[in-house]
């Protein structure tokens, strides 16, 4: 008897026979899996859209095979592997985010305000002069533009051709980091 109570295909029989509905037990079934995905998912670092949906998959088939419904967790995993890898293919959900920093070092005798503007509406769909600072004891700016660039060109003709304007001086570009906290 007391085997049968730790049991879950025991429970769920003995919940079919009681005369409960097929889809009660699903709404159980679900609210059991949402309830152990929210302590997955406040409990932790928040974790990219895939991994989020990795654990919730894990979590639906660990819940299907206790509850002993084994065929359906092999037919879930392999469905949704399939899924998985398909998209994966695709690059669905890939962000293609163009957006980005340029920090160029000029020297403190060139007019910073135009010298690039023409470089930066040819390379760029959108740009904005986002920090200016003072460096090598106030005989350099450098300067800190958010750009948004155009797929037509590289990065390296953009480079280059800012290198040309602004005397073979520091140029960086990369993606702004989302945490970043500055002054």
């Amino acid at each position: 008897m007391l085997e049968s109570v730790f049991d879950s295909s025991a429970i769920v029989s003995e919940v079919v026979s009681s005369g409960a509905s097929l889809q009660a037990i699903i709404i159980c079934f679900v609210v059991a899996i949402l309830g152990a995905f929210s302590l997955v998912r406040f409990r932790t670092i928040p974790g990219s859209s895939k991994e989020i949906a990795a654990i919730f998959f894990a979590m639906t088939v660990g819940l299907s095979m206790g509850m002993g419904y084994v065929f359906y967790a092999v037919m879930l995993t392999g469905i949704v592997g399939i899924l998985f890898i398909v998209l994966k293919r695709l690059h669905f959900g890939v962000i293609q985010d163009k957006s980005c920093i340029v920090c160029i070092t000029v020297p403190e005798n060139l007019d910073y305000e135009t010298v690039f503007t023409d470089l930066l509406e040819k390379y760029c769909e959108q740009y904005e002069l986002e920090k200016t600072k003072t460096t090598n004891l106030g005989s350099m700016f450098e300067l800190s533009y958010r750009v948004i660039r155009k797929n037509e060109y590289s990065q390296k003709a953009f480079i280059d051709e800012l290198r040309c304007r602004n005397g073979n001086l520091r140029i960086c570009m990369g993606r702004m980091d989302k945490g970043e906290l500055t002054l």
